[in-house]
């Protein structure tokens, strides 16, 4: 599996803020054929849908960004030869290959992955954190009265020693000052 390109906080809040807000749900009737992702509330807004296409195939559906109706994906097209084209008409296209959606919706649905491993990463960093937190925690848990730590300090040889630490040394490292004239 190759890495996933991880969403930025500030790419996050843009794909949300553009898209129909949740929650979703898939709704549809089964013996009508009918399927469709939409909001739980708010009168249930429609997010996607599908519209026939052809004899046997069919083309999700976007809500227009006039809240009219449901548009058909191909309206939304960012085509491979001319991203900025907006129709397929344009005269530049000489091949109709998509390589996306325009839509808001469309665009969070493709970054679910994303945001998925971008959540993951966020909590592995918030485990690392946390961890770190307990080990500085049960370095001070002597209280203020220790005069001294112990701690694994490895040389510029590489050579990894055992030294006493003044407990007032640990606590201005762990105050983010700089400089000794800080301390």
């Amino acid at each position: 599996m190759t890495a996933a390109k991880l969403v930025t906080p500030d790419e996050a809040r843009a794909l949300v803020e553009g898209s129909t807000s949740g929650p979703w749900r898939w709704f549809g009737d089964t013996r009508g054929r009918q399927i469709y992702l939409a909001t739980v509330d708010r009168g249930r807004q429609f997010v996607m849908s599908f519209h026939r296409w052809g004899m046997q195939g069919a083309t999700p559906a976007f809500r227009g960004e006039d809240y009219s109706g449901m548009r058909d994906a191909a309206d939304y097209a960012r085509y491979e030869v001319a991203a900025d084209a907006t129709s397929a008409d344009d005269p530049r296209l000489y091949r109709h290959d998509l390589q996306g959606l325009r839509h808001p919706d469309a665009t969070l649905i493709e970054a679910a992955p994303r945001l998925a491993a971008t959540v993951i990463a966020q909590g592995d960093e918030l485990e690392d954190l946390r961890a770190f937190k307990a080990r500085h925690e049960a370095l001070f848990a002597g209280g203020p009265d220790t005069p001294c730590r112990t701690t694994w300090h490895t040389t510029e040889l590489g050579a990894t020693e055992c030294v006493e630490v003044p407990i007032e040394d640990l606590r201005w490292a762990m105050s983010g000052e700089s400089g000794e004239a800080d301390r």
